[in-house]
Parts: C-alpha cells; sequence; structure tokens
C-alpha cells in the first residue's frame, strides 16, 4: 500500500481513473523546478528507456548532468530536446562503453575533471536484460560485467567528488537502479559469479548482477554514510524501456 500524497491515484492503477504521477510530475510537486541549478548529476545509460526519462525529468530541476551513453548518436536524437546547440556545460555527453573497464575508467576521469572535483549525485542505471550468453572486452559475464561491475569501477572513481560536494544541506548519494528480480539470486556459486561452468540461464545471471546492485548501494552506505555520502538501491517497476 502506498501512504503518501500519492496514496489516491495508486488505488486502480492500469485500469480507470489511472492517473499515477509521473517522475516530472512529483519533481513539480517536491518544489524541484529549477532549484537544483547548483548540483551536478551523473547518469549512465541515458539513450533510451529509464536513463532517459530520468535525464528529461531531472532536467526541470535545472541542474548540471552529466549523461553517458555508448552509442552518442542515440542519445543526442533521444535528448535533443534539451541538449543545447552549442556546449553550455549544463548538459554534457560523456561517452561510455560499459562492456569495457578501460572505457569506464576514461570516462570518470573526464567527469571528474569536467565537473571540478565535485559531484553531487551518481545514478547508476544503465544495464542489459536477460540477453544471450556472452562476455564484455575483458572477459566478464555480460550482466555481472555490464550491470555490476562498470558500476562499480565507475563509483570506486569518485568518491573523493561525491564527497567533496557533500553539504549539511544536501548530501550527496549514489543512486543504484536495481530489480526486484534480484529476489530470483537463489543458491549463489559464489566460485562461478561468471557463469563459466554448467548450464547458463540469463535469468539466474541478470537476477545475481541486481543482487550485486543491492549489496554495491548497502556497502557504500556502510562505509560513506557518516560522512556525508549516502546510497540506496531502488526497484524500477515494470516499464516498456525497450530492453
Amino acid at each position: 500500500m502506498v501512504n503518501n500524497r500519492y496514496a489516491a491515484v495508486h488505488a486502480n492503477p492500469q485500469g480507470a481513473g489511472d492517473a499515477r504521477p509521473t517522475a516530472s510530475q512529483i519533481i513539480e510537486d517536491e518544489g524541484l523546478i529549477n532549484k537544483l541549478h547548483d548540483k551536478t548529476i551523473v547518469i549512465t545509460g541515458c539513450s533510451s528507456g529509464l536513463g532517459l526519462e530520468t535525464t528529461l525529468a531531472l532536467h526541470k530541476t535545472g541542474a548540471r548532468l552529466f549523461l553517458t551513453a555508448r552509442n552518442l548518436s542515440k542519445a543526442r536524437e533521444g535528448l535533443k530536446d534539451i541538449l543545447p546547440s552549442s556546449e553550455d556545460k549544463q548538459r554534457e555527453l560523456f561517452e561510455l562503453d560499459q562492456t569495457s573497464l578501460d572505457s569506464v575508467r576514461k570516462c570518470a576521469a573526464e567527469i571528474t575533471n569536467a565537473a571540478n572535483g565535485k559531484l553531487n549525485i551518481l545514478i547508476c542505471n544503465a544495464g542489459v536484460w536477460r540477453v544471450p550468453e556472452g562476455r564484455t572486452k575483458d572477459g566478464f559475464e555480460t550482466h555481472w560485467g555490464v550491470n555490476h561491475l562498470s558500476h562499480f569501477l565507475l563509483f570506486q572513481q569518485l568518491p573523493p567528488s561525491l564527497l567533496a560536494a557533500s553539504t549539511s544541506v544536501f548530501k550527496s548519494r549514489v543512486v543504484v537502479v536495481s530489480s526486484m528480480e534480484h529476489r530470483e539470486a537463489k543458491n549463489i556459486n559464489w566460485d562461478n559469479l561468471n557463469f563459466d561452468k554448467g548450464n547458463y540461464d540469463r535469468s539466474a545471471s541478470y537476477a545475481l548482477s541486481k543482487l550485486a546492485n543491492i549489496y554495491m548501494a548497502n556497502e557504500i552506505e556502510r562505509r560513506y554514510g557518516s560522512r556525508g555520502l549516502h546510497a540506496l538501491s531502488v526497484h524500477h517497476g515494470g516499464a516498456a524501456t525497450g530492453i
């Protein structure tokens, strides 16, 4: 049961009278329109789906947005209504191929430099879902490498910038997009996280990567929460994202 200002509009989801709020509506309701102009937010996977919609919503806050995508042309097309015709430094695109840890390191360095060492929010959104068996450029199972390891490494490069930006008024934070499918990660073989042994199960590999997302957020909170850097993991809900 939803126990907040939106309880009434969740009374009949997907039926007559469905009026569940959009992300943009929530930002408006929270009074955040053009209120985060002094904040910098990093969002991974912004060319489509959840990342694209998250970007369009947070654009309304006026925050400086650092947006990553593997395919920059696709991202520019999806974000054409908010990307500046000339670089105004408020919305910047960074190439990030999350099948490559070298690309992650390069992108993290570029973001740190562009942010002048201060970041307020990191949203780890990019991911793949139940793709056929494959390996990243570094040899990791695709779900494990893209959904978890790439974000883990990206975060590992950014604590100094996130901590530097945190204040008593606005704590820095990391938001990791997980999934309720993490519950399907059962009977985990900790010696076979890369799914090198036995039959490949794309559902199990995806679930494991989402469980790792939750563990990552929990550990960030444990290690950095007292220093003003918080983390949480979220279930995205049902969404037609195209993946």
